[in-house]
C-alpha cells in the first residue's frame, strides 16, 4: 500500500501539485476500493476543484461502471 501513497503522489508532484490534494487517508481507502491510480489523480483534480472527496470518489465510480 505504501508503493500506492507514493506513486500517487509522485504523480501529482509531476502534473504540477506543489502537495497532493489527498490525505494518506483518503489514498488508503482508494487503494482498499481498487481504484486506479489514473483514476486517483482525477479524484485529486475533483477535490482541488472544490468538490468533496465523496463526491469525487462517486464521480470516478460511476464513470467506470
Amino acid at each position: 500500500m505504501k508503493w500506492y501513497i507514493a506513486t500517487a503522489q509522485l504523480k501529482f508532484a509531476r502534473y504540477g501539485f506543489i502537495g497532493c490534494p489527498l490525505t494518506d487517508a483518503q489514498l488508503t481507502a482508494l487503494y482498499k476500493l481498487n481504484v486506479k491510480l489514473d483514476d486517483v489523480y482525477g479524484v485529486g483534480c475533483d477535490v482541488v476543484c472544490g468538490h468533496t472527496f465523496n463526491q469525487a470518489l462517486e464521480h470516478v465510480r460511476h464513470e467506470t461502471l
